[in-house]
């Protein structure tokens, strides 16, 4: 995974997947139901499903390894994505929400607030 300072979901459910991020570069804050805390270079950050997980850039741009199990994460991503404009990240810019909902009841993910604040 690859994103830009500031870039992050609202905070939100996973009915059927758990996801983890190993950053390599860059850092993300991460709140995962009562925790919250900073991930760097050379940590892991498990986010279980069922519990309410948002995170942000905050160092960026981070650069990472995302793991979500078991497999299907991967076609709500397609389906909310869009092709590169250019080469390179865009800027981030505020979810498209409503899109969010409507792709997520089709794949056991629930959209419970805005994402967190960067800075």
């Amino acid at each position: 995974m690859v994103g830009a300072a500031g870039f992050g979901p609202p905070l939100h459910i996973h009915d059927r997947e758990d996801e983890a991020f190993y950053i390599l570069d860059g850092e993300i804050t991460i709140d995962c139901g009562d925790h919250h805390w900073t991930a760097g270079p050379g940590d892991f950050a498990f986010l279980p499903r069922e519990i309410p997980h948002a995170f942000v850039v905050t160092g960026g741009p981070v650069r990472g390894l995302q793991l979500t199990t078991p497999s299907g994460f991967e076609q709500f991503i397609a389906e909310i994505g869009r092709p590169a404009e250019r080469p390179g990240l865009p800027a981030p810019a505020p979810p498209d929400v409503p899109r969010l909902i409507e792709a997520g009841r089709r794949y056991g993910h629930r959209i419970l607030g805005p994402p967190l604040a960067h800075g």
